[in-house]
């Protein structure tokens, strides 16, 4: 009796130091579904990205930033309705925050209605908190800012958005690493290429058409007729004139014509 006395406040204090609880990963800081969501986004693993945040926010309905990291995942498997949806939940959540109002911007040009997108990005570039935001969220604010400039054809602000953006990804390139878009700049560039075309700057025009289509080649990103169309053209405007015979080489007759007509003159030197 004296033992099992002498025993009972050991297993006692044994059991407050957790040596007889069960080892359960939401009671380890910093390893809980949503942690393992995060994760499993940064591996590219988006379905089971999905999944931890579902685990998490069926346990924690209001929690914002699970709702951003699932939409971020949703948007990553092309699946924007329910992106959308989700952010607009994390604004449900916290209704002051911008960065789920970045997203959904990105999420609403995805699906083709430019109107509230631009509306959006509006809100968030005059917010007071923009400065504090993140370099990719600001990248992508900007981004979004200068192709509505593009589409209303005001060509210099277009071009400097494009050239803040650029700016962002220069000084950031890890973070855009983490985000898992190490070459999204590559729409800033081609972007850019357009405005400085418009404003008859081919030579800045020829440098980022040259880049874009460097960074298409190397990591498999598709080069489209237009884009072959716009470098033949800037090299054509810069009298690079072998440069853009060789570029047209690559285009269908009909693109050819196409170029040929909208400049009254026979670029391929036939």
């Amino acid at each position: 009796m004296k033992r099992l006395l002498v025993l009972l406040p050991l297993i006692a204090l044994l059991a407050g130091c957790g040596l007889f609880q069960e080892n359960r990963a939401n009671k380890i800081p910093g390893v809980n579904e949503y942690e393992m969501g995060k994760k499993a986004y940064e591996q590219e693993n988006y379905v089971h990205a999905v999944q931890y945040q579902d685990q998490w926010l069926a346990k924690h309905p209001n929690y914002a930033a699970a709702y951003v990291e699932r939409g971020r995942a949703y948007d990553k498997l092309g699946r924007y309705d329910e992106a959308l949806l989700d952010y607009s939940k994390a604004l449900e959540a916290n209704p002051s925050a911008l960065r789920p109002q970045v997203y959904k911007a990105g999420a609403l040009v995805a699906m083709g209605r430019g109107k509230e997108a631009r509306q959006n990005v509006e809100a968030i570039m005059l917010n007071p908190g923009f400065s504090a935001m993140g370099p990719y969220e600001q990248f992508l604010s900007i981004l979004l800012d200068g192709q509505f400039k593009l589409q209303d054809r005001d060509n210099q602000a277009a071009l400097d958005s494009f050239n803040s953006a650029l700016q962002i990804y220069e000084v950031n390139t890890t973070v855009f690493l983490n985000y898992k878009s190490p070459h999204i700049h590559r729409v800033a560039l081609r972007n850019r290429a357009v405005a400085a075309g418009g404003l008859n700057e081919f030579e800045q025009a020829v440098e980022d058409l040259e880049e874009y289509l460097k960074i298409n080649e190397s990591y498999g990103y598709e080069t489209t007729a237009e884009d072959y169309k716009a470098l033949a053209l800037a090299y054509y405007m810069t009298e690079q004139y072998e440069k853009s015979r060789e570029i047209l080489s690559k285009l269908s007759p009909q693109d050819q014509e196409a170029l040929t007509a909208a400049l009254g003159h026979n670029v391929s030197g036939n």
